[in-house]
């Protein structure tokens, strides 16, 4: 069955579970599309591979990937790290 839940101004206290198993490609595919920003409160769990269209901050240090470098920090300014 194919179709389509809209929920607004809801808060749902149980577990809830999506069993399709689209795969993700972009930000417009996959089992589960959110248009907004995504917050959580406890741990991610991710069982492949994950992808990042922009940059990621982990506890309040950026890591830019350019290419297959990886930066912690402004790669414009003196004291970045690159790996």
């Amino acid at each position: 069955m194919q179709g389509s839940l809209r929920v607004t101004d809801t808060t749902y206290t149980n577990i809830l579970s999506v069993t399709d198993e689209t795969d993700a490609s972009s930000t417009s595919t996959g089992a589960l599309v959110v248009a907004g920003g995504v917050g959580i409160a406890k741990k991610l769990y991710v069982g492949s591979n994950a992808s990042f269209a922009g940059a990621v901050t982990l506890a309040n240090n950026t890591w830019n990937l350019i290419g297959d470098d990886a930066y912690l920090g402004d790669i414009n300014k003196a004291g970045h790290i690159g790996i």
